[in-house]
């Protein structure tokens, strides 16, 4: 792995570990009820498992990548191919449908109905 990856992968794992989730909600809750000294070993607990996962998931997609790269590039030719012979017989309608979705929900924003229930 090289060291773009990692300090890429590290800067990630910076960020996501700031941000809210289940890890830090428990972690806020165990030291609030239970004070510092006793949820600093869960808070390790956290840390250690979220850096664990992250490094595994960035391994196994580093080498998926080296693994499928030339499969990669056939497959981007071949399936890109066929999109754009695809999209330039059909293109007036499938941009036609694809405005009218946006307009849809440009117009769903503006009525301000929003169903948070489900």
């Amino acid at each position: 792995m090289s060291i773009s990856v990692f300090t890429t992968m590290l800067g990630y794992m910076i960020v996501c570990s700031f941000t809210p989730g289940p890890g830090n909600i428990l972690a806020l809750n165990t030291t609030i009820q239970l004070g510092w000294k006793k949820g600093k070993r869960l808070i390790w607990g956290i840390c250690t498992g979220y850096a664990g996962v992250q490094v595994l998931c960035t391994l196994v997609v580093y080498e998926l990548n080296d693994f499928f790269s030339p499969m990669i590039i056939i497959l981007k030719y071949i399936v890109g191919m066929k999109i754009q012979c695809i999209y330039q017989h059909y293109y007036k309608i499938i941009n036609f449908v694809l405005s009218l979705f946006l307009l849809y929900f440009a117009f769903d924003i503006i009525r301000g109905e929003f169903d948070v229930s489900t």
